[in-house]
């Protein structure tokens, strides 16, 4: 049930999102409606024209003394100034180290205040921060530094139960009896330093504290001077993909890629009137963590919150209650567990005013749940790829409700859109084909695989995404399924976020992912996980029985399973392919 607090949000944001809707759609006619499948953003965002570490500059100018990071878990505060003082002093390190503009730096690491410095200095030093999911295992820990051609490497100490030094010496043994700097690896050949976020004493190594003010001046004034031969076309960060099959992708992006999303997504998502204040649950090592929680906080001038090492319900809900947090954002994972906590009526979350969802689907019961439970009415969904620095289309605070559920908004500020068919051609409105993509935001490539590159973008640097959609008459976009996960069986389509978005009402359900299972007679059929909510005890045939009668039969999942949870990447994105994997080994094996 709706407080009077939200009643009155609801009034006041839904008429400052009338204000800052474009003119041209206040004004449009019936005859004004989109009929093709294309549409290109418009606002009033201007691009910029700067490298990361020429806006991290022009900041710390301006308001220097405010603060700009708080790692909670850390103890850390520091402002504008502050963090552009020892991110000059880093950056002055890793060239001291002989790193050179263009080379690639890896972190491997959860989030903290050192993650940040390194992004930041890697920029101002003319280096390619490659980002490594602190999940991953040795192995393909080996493929991105080799996939990358890495020189350096800035490795945490610990991820849960993994060891990082001894996991790091597993694939490159070499570390142990080398001089830090001067490593020599066989299965690593470029890796030559490895600095790792510790306070103990590891052979090999450098400790980060210890060349965070190791440079000189000599250092220092060449980083000044590099600040103006650095291009903002330059590539400063690279983010492998999720990896759905094969190996994962190295997505290459650029300073303008990343300054400029930041440009058009904080102005697309700011709530007018809020003193902004971010909490930043999602991992750094992803683009909505470094660009929508690091580039748009420098862009934007606001403060960044990091409740934990690593996504932590309970941590959060402390986070935005001690920090005043007016916007959270995360995954729907993440916000299934944050409104799911059984404390989550005893914080004070007054000050929140948004939560901002991206990374996969949410599906319409979470928002009202989400609604209703933090007490905000400015939910914004978002749509975006790693691809594409990552955001593609968002909602905007005081959205119309049929809009503001059922889409992911229109294209952001500059950024076109178009639907086409399998022959590339452009479709109707209120079509189903792939979505494409076009602008500042497109990646400058998957580094060192032109193949690759060549199968999703195309000779007019269209970015082909893979995602089915639908554009309606308004320009607003929503996203039907994967082509990959689309489902046929007997000769019948069927898109698996349909039939999650009906299971998702009934109300024992928590969650619930479909997909795709091998059949001799069918074809497909389609396979339900379900996690349900806690004390729950219905049954696999008492969710069959609710399916029947209010969607098709053949949309009715012939095999439904309880979980307990879903495998998902350390972002919360969960794994379609190996819920997969481990029921069409299962069928085998019930053959």
């Amino acid at each position: 049930m709706f407080t009077l607090r939200s009643i009155i949000k609801t009034i006041i944001s839904s008429f400052s999102g009338a204000i800052r809707t474009p003119l041209y759609r206040l004004l449009a006619t019936n005859s004004e409606k989109f009929k093709i499948s294309y549409n290109c953003g418009h606002g009033d965002s201007v691009l910029i024209g700067s490298t990361i570490g020429q806006a991290l500059n022009k900041v710390s100018y301006d308001v220097g003394d405010q603060l700009a990071f708080v790692f909670c878990h850390q103890d850390v505060r520091r402002t504008f100034l502050e963090t552009n003082e020892e991110t000059d002093q880093l950056a002055a390190s890793f060239l001291e180290l002989g790193l050179r503009p263009g080379e690639r730096l890896a972190i491997w690491s959860t989030n903290c205040y050192e993650w940040v410095l390194t992004q930041l200095a890697a920029a101002k030093a003319g280096l390619v921060l490659v980002n490594i999911n602190p999940a991953f295992m040795p192995s393909e820990l080996e493929y991105c530094l080799n996939k990358t051609s890495c020189k350096a490497l800035i490795a945490g100490e610990s991820f849960r139960k993994q060891d990082y030094f001894q996991q790091l010496c597993s694939v490159v043994p070499e570390i142990i009896s080398s001089k830090p700097g001067q490593i020599k690896s066989s299965r690593c050949p470029d890796l030559h330093t490895v600095v790792m976020l510790t306070k103990k004493d590891f052979p090999g190594v450098y400790k980060f504290d210890d060349i965070l003010r190791a440079a000189g001046n000599e250092k220092l004034r060449e980083v000044k001077e590099l600040d103006t031969k650095i291009q903002f076309d330059d590539p400063v960060n690279i983010q492998f993909t999720s990896g759905t099959t094969g190996k994962p992708k190295a997505a290459s992006l650029s300073h303008f890629n990343l300054i400029n999303n930041a440009v058009v997504f904080t102005n697309r998502v700011t709530i007018p009137g809020v003193n902004e204040v971010d909490c930043i649950p999602v991992p750094l090592f992803h683009a909505f963590g470094c660009v929508g929680g690091v580039v748009s906080t420098i862009i934007k001038h606001k403060l960044a919150v990091f409740p934990s090492a690593f996504f932590d319900s309970l941590e959060t809900l402390k986070a935005m209650e001690k920090e005043r947090c007016t916007l959270v954002m995360g995954t729907p994972t993440m916000f299934i567990d944050i409104i799911n906590h059984p404390d989550v009526h005893k914080f004070d979350l007054t000050s929140l005013q948004g939560a901002l969802i991206g990374a996969s689907p949410c599906p319409v019961e979470l928002w009202k749940a989400i609604e209703q439970k933090l007490g905000i009415t400015n939910v914004l969904n978002s749509y975006g790829t790693t691809e594409n620095s990552p955001g593609i289309c968002s909602t905007r605070p005081g959205e119309r409700l049929d809009k503001k559920y059922h889409t992911v908004g229109t294209p952001l500020d500059h950024v076109e859109v178009k639907i086409v068919d399998n022959d590339g051609r452009i479709v109707p409105v209120n079509k189903e084909g792939e979505l494409c993509t076009r602008g500042h935001i497109t990646f400058l490539g998957y580094w060192g695989d032109k193949e690759q590159t060549g199968q999703v973008l195309d000779d007019a640097r269209w970015y082909h995404t893979g995602d089915i959609a639908v554009m309606d008459e308004d320009g607003y976009i929503s996203i039907v399924g994967r082509i990959k996960d689309m489902i046929i069986r007997g000769g019948e389509n069927i898109y698996p976020r349909e039939i999650e978005e009906f299971l998702h009402g009934h109300p024992d359900v928590a969650e619930v992912q479909v997909v795709g299972v091998p059949d001799q007679r069918m074809g497909e059929e389609a396979c339900a996980w379900v996690k349900l909510k806690r004390g729950s005890t219905v049954t696999e045939t008492e969710l069959r029985e609710y399916c029947k009668g209010k969607i098709s039969h053949f949309k009715i999942p012939r095999y439904i399973v309880l979980v307990e949870d879903f495998p998902k990447t350390s972002t919360g994105k969960i794994m379609k392919y190996k819920i997969k994997e481990t029921m069409t080994e299962k069928l085998k094996c019930m053959k």
